[in-house]
């Protein structure tokens, strides 16, 4: 994604997003290609999360797909004090709108427990 010029994602996410959605996502297109660059940069990098110390919580909906399932495995595999989770009704998208309250129900006593 980051590649591409953001006209061509604007058009695509215009597809995909209407009205109120649209409002609310066009904004944060910037960001969206950041974060691609970010996980884009991490490629081939997994054995350096070894060397994290914390504790981590892997969330996973169960309805994402299953590549994404599997390298949340991997990432749970490679951290030394990690649990990976899978919320049964969320897709990839599950910490926004309806669905953030499941996200964040399992994520405070994590934040609790530290």
């Amino acid at each position: 994604m980051e590649k591409l010029p953001h006209w061509y994602l604007r058009t695509v996410m215009r597809l995909f997003y209407r009205g109120a959605g649209w409002r609310r996502m066009r904004p944060l297109l910037a960001a969206n290609l950041a974060e691609h660059g970010q996980i884009a940069a991490q490629h081939g990098r997994l054995a350096e999360f070894a060397a994290v110390k914390a504790a981590v919580l892997v969330l996973c909906g169960g309805r994402s797909k299953a590549a994404h399932r599997e390298e949340f495995a991997a990432l749970r595999d490679m951290l030394p004090d990690a649990a990976l989770e899978t919320l049964d009704r969320l897709d990839h998208l599950g910490p926004e709108g309806r669905t953030a309250a499941v996200v964040a129900d399992r994520v405070r006593p994590f934040l609790d427990l530290r």
